[in-house]
């Protein structure tokens, strides 16, 4: 028995517990009064074949999902790592050659360099706000009066 295409909207739409198992009574009704030895092996062929496609629909719009939103996601933050750690290596170096940078009330000041040699390296630096923020991750205030 060949079910009718619905309509986009309707195969799209989630279907309710009580829709599927109604309609799944319906099939197994219709397959029994069909047969005559109907036995347990034939009701499992009959599931898969009703729930297998049910199934691998929910899992590819699951998929399709996936891979849309959380691809594009994942990717904004991949980049904003590397960012941040491209960053926080110009820190690093610029605390290495410059010990005045080391002094509490500085960050400010080093935050200033590394915009500046971010430009320079090519792309558009984050905004100095931004690497204040990661410094504070880095450097808490107690921590950082104990570099110099």
């Amino acid at each position: 028995m060949k079910r009718k295409r619905e309509s986009l909207f309707l195969r799209l739409e989630e279907p309710t517990e009580e829709s599927v198992f109604a309609d799944f009574e319906e099939l197994l009704l219709g397959a029994w009064a069909n047969m005559r030895n109907f036995s347990t092996g034939d009701v499992v062929a009959l599931a898969k074949g009703y729930f297998g496609p049910a199934v691998r629909a929910d899992l590819s719009r699951a998929k399709l999902v996936n891979n849309s939103l959380g691809e594009a996601n994942r990717k904004r933050v991949r980049k904003a790592e590397q960012r941040r750690r491209d960053a926080l290596v110009v820190a690093a170096r610029l605390l290495r050659e410059t010990k005045s940078l080391r002094l509490p009330r500085k960050k400010s000041q080093l935050a200033r360099r590394m915009h500046t040699e971010l430009a320079k390296n090519g792309g558009k630096p984050p905004p100095q706000r931004t690497i204040r923020r990661w410094l504070d991750e880095i450097f808490p205030l107690k921590k950082y009066r104990l570099l110099h």
